[in-house]
């Protein structure tokens, strides 16, 4: 059953649960056949598993998210097809009863991990069937160290000022988020975010109380220089907090080097072997 709810054989586990088997059997790894055709993205084999009475909320002990491609420890069916986007399988999750406010060892709802993996629609929909938006997860930082982060927080980090505004629509208030949306949209090079935060007077020297950064040195360490004019032509300080931006592009361009060279590498020895 657990395999064939993983490759989604419809007919074969139509066939096993009119055998009776145990809809809800865990295997050694402690993967349900429901987590694992949830997670595959099999919405036919989900349906047929929860006509036989499949456990939705059942936890995984241990398994992966794609969140950096990570794992975590009591994931639920929901949480994966989150994580992965796939908005269609959290739709029928919920329309089944799964805890839309389940979290993992790490503190993280389905929501909070649609929004830590950019997937505004299936976010979009968690937030309608009413999502709890206060929910914080752990979340670590150089500058920072241990902190927490809501869903609000999470999408203003991302730059997604339109994700912003529906979190806000929906209730979800936190302090100096558009600081935190500033610095987002400068890492990411989101323009029209900060040209329109620049007309509002904000104040670009401030520093993100969520990662401990500033838009200057993020928009200089991404090389994003559409954002770097704009800031600097709006007054942004080349040297807020003792902060050198000049020495953030330096660091962005290595960075984005040392990358290009391991791509390198790894494709030379995928083509001639180890």
């Amino acid at each position: 059953m657990i395999s064939a709810a993983a490759r989604g054989l419809t007919g074969e586990v139509r066939q096993l649960l009119a055998g009776k088997i145990a809809v809800n059997y865990l295997d050694k790894n402690g993967c349900s056949a429901i987590y694992l055709a949830a997670s595959g993205g099999h919405e036919d084999v989900v349906k047929l598993l929860l006509e036989a009475g499949a456990n939705v909320n059942l936890r995984i002990r241990y398994a992966p998210l794609s969140a950096g491609g990570r794992w975590s420890e009591g994931v639920t069916a929901l949480m994966s097809a989150a994580s992965t986007g796939n908005s269609s399988m959290v739709r029928l999750l919920l329309q089944a009863g799964t805890d839309i406010n389940a979290v993992n060892k790490d503190g993280e709802t389905a929501l909070i991990l649609a929004m830590q993996n950019q997937h505004s629609e299936a976010a979009q929909a968690l937030i309608e069937a009413g999502a709890d938006l206060t929910v914080q997860c752990k979340h670590v930082t150089f500058l920072i160290g241990l902190g927490y982060r809501t869903a609000l927080m999470i999408a203003a980090e991302n730059g997604d000022e339109e994700m912003v505004k529906r979190l806000q629509a929906a209730g979800a208030k936190e302090e100096d988020i558009d600081i935190t949306l500033l610095v987002g949209a400068a890492k990411y090079g989101k323009v029209a975010t900060i040209r329109r935060l620049v007309e509002s007077g904000i104040n670009l020297d401030a520093r993100d109380r969520v990662s401990g950064r500033f838009a200057l040195s993020m928009a200089a360490f991404g090389g994003h220089i559409e954002v770097v004019k704009p800031l600097l032509e709006a007054g942004a300080s080349l040297n807020p907090e003792k902060t050198d931006p000049l020495k953030a592009a330096i660091q962005g361009a290595e960075f984005k080097e040392m990358l290009t060279i391991c791509r390198s590498l790894v494709a030379m020895r995928r083509l001639c072997g180890p």
